[in-house]
């Protein structure tokens, strides 16, 4: 008798920096299925078991397609004037492809920042987290 188990894909964001690289390099590790959610493909890092597919948190129907058919999130802190609205598109497609688990890099240090402040006010009500 064959027996086959299907390992859930992860999508990981951020692969090229530090966060998302060492996550997307210890899931490979672990032998981990994933999908490196990047804007440049030729940064990506080459990692055994890792689709890499070419999105920007501020391009909803790209994210959307780059969420589907994933159960697992791990969506790394975008950078710069606009990241509250990169933030807001990523979650709603994540949201919109049915991604069952959100795990999400915010600020280094919460509450010294009001963007990312603002950012949490959105997003904690979607990872279902009660104000505290």
């Amino acid at each position: 008798m064959h027996v086959t188990t299907s390992i859930p894909l992860i999508v990981v964001t951020g692969s090229t920096g530090q966060l998302g690289g060492r996550v997307a390099a210890r899931l490979a590790a672990l032998g981990q299925p994933q999908r490196l959610l990047v804007r440049d493909p030729a940064r990506a890092p080459q990692l055994p078991d890792a689709e890499v597919i070419q999105a920007a948190y501020e391009d909803g129907p790209s994210m959307r397609v780059a969420f589907s058919g994933v159960q697992t999130l791990f969506l790394v802190s975008g950078w710069g004037p606009t990241r509250l609205e990169q933030h807001y598109s990523a979650i709603d497609a994540a949201v919109a492809a049915g991604v069952e688990r959100r795990a999400i890099s915010t600020s280094l240090r919460p509450g010294f920042d009001p963007v990312q402040d603002e950012v949490d006010q959105r997003i904690d009500p979607l990872l279902g987290v009660s104000p505290s």
